[in-house]
């Protein structure tokens, strides 16, 4: 028979209770906590919850309490260089005439992000990964940890923010680590959580374009990285987190048992349900995914892929494919992702919205 007990009084607006058997063979199922990972206002984003216990229907197995556990935000979000990145008649701005710092800091604070992942950022604004932080600390949300990776175009960047400790900072791509040509850097970190949890990141912005040259692009590059990934770490058991801007704009980059999109590719003429996807383990989604690897218990999982698509993450984008992704390795999804976390934020038209993109989160818990 299985007891839940429910306590009162604990400081949180809504708590859910996983209880885990203590038979180490069954799967851990883990339950999100809704309001209990709201907004805080301030302090320590890390949400405390109770960790639970799953149940096989009918099982006689005893059960006790898991340990208490703290939810972790992880936030990517494509800036558009803090300024929306046109002017009056798309012409761009000059730096500085309107940038949208205290805007995207707000949100960051509003929905507690621990580890935040940029794209179109730039070293080429003097000061702009100091005003960011600067920023952040002006809505009392530091993030103490960061720095803006190399230009990899004429203007791109990739910035990280932390609330906790960065370590083994690299870029691959541009460095020869990967053996491609990428116009754009990958930028690799590690993040060190309270209990000592070790996580990787790969924070990206893949090639753009939805012309049959950029899909290849992105298909090299997403190869690249995964060979990167499986070379370097243990894909099964090490915590790994890749997310960004993947530009995964046309049908070809989804695999072919995704059902339709609004993808209409110029000059194909425009039917929903007849627009081809891509093979289902050579696109560029399913290789972020690992799925051209043969043992599924390898393959990564794409948030975005589960829980967004076919919306779009881009306000005025006419096409249903999203373009920014977090994607999971099989350990931190399989036991440390909070169900149903993954979301996208500041949702609204172009006129609404401080960036040309939405920003994506998720949380995990440890």
């Amino acid at each position: 028979m299985c007891i839940i007990m429910i306590f009162f009084g604990l400081g949180l607006s809504a708590c859910s209770i996983n209880l885990a058997p203590s038979d180490s063979s069954a799967n851990p199922v883990q339950s999100s906590v809704s309001s209990a990972f709201s907004a805080s206002g301030g302090g320590d984003s890390a949400s405390s919850v109770l960790g639970g216990m799953s149940s096989a229907s009918g099982s006689s197995r005893s059960y006790s309490p898991a340990p208490a556990k703290s939810a972790y935000t992880i936030f990517t979000y494509n800036v558009e260089k803090f300024d929306r990145g046109v002017g009056s008649g798309n012409a761009p701005r000059p730096y500085g005439t309107v940038t949208y710092f205290s805007e995207i800091a707000t949100i960051i604070k509003t929905n507690d992000a621990d580890v935040l992942g940029l794209a179109e950022v730039t070293d080429a604004n003097p000061g702009e990964a100091d005003n960011f932080a600067a920023a952040l600390g002006a809505v009392s949300w530091p993030m103490p940890f960061y720095h803006f990776s190399s230009r990899s175009d004429s203007y791109n960047c990739i910035g990280y923010y932390s609330r906790y400790p960065v370590s083994d900072v690299s870029e691959i791509g541009r460095s020869g680590a990967i053996t491609w040509s990428a116009t754009r850097t990958i930028y690799r970190y590690k993040v060190t959580f309270p209990g000592g949890h070790e996580v990787w990141f790969y924070s990206c912005h893949l090639k753009s374009g939805q012309d049959s040259g950029s899909v290849q692009r992105r298909v090299a590059e997403a190869t690249g990285l995964g060979r990167y990934i499986r070379a370097n770490h243990n894909v099964k058991t090490d915590y790994i987190v890749v997310m960004g801007d993947m530009n995964t704009m046309n049908a070809l980059d989804w695999p072919s048992d995704m059902p339709p999109s609004n993808d209409d590719t110029p000059a194909s003429g425009f039917d929903a349900t007849k627009i081809p996807k891509g093979n289902p383990t050579g696109c560029a989604v399913s290789l972020l995914e690992h799925k051209n690897q043969p043992d599924s218990a390898a393959w990564f999982t794409s948030l975005t892929r589960e829980y967004i698509y076919p919306a779009t993450t881009m306000p005025g984008w006419d096409k249903s494919c999203p373009l920014d992704h977090i994607v999971l390795s099989p350990a931190l999804y399989n036991d440390h992702y909070v169900v149903d976390s993954m979301k996208m934020v500041n949702t609204g038209s172009l006129e609404q919205s401080p960036s040309d993109h939405y920003g994506v989160l998720c949380q995990l818990w440890f």
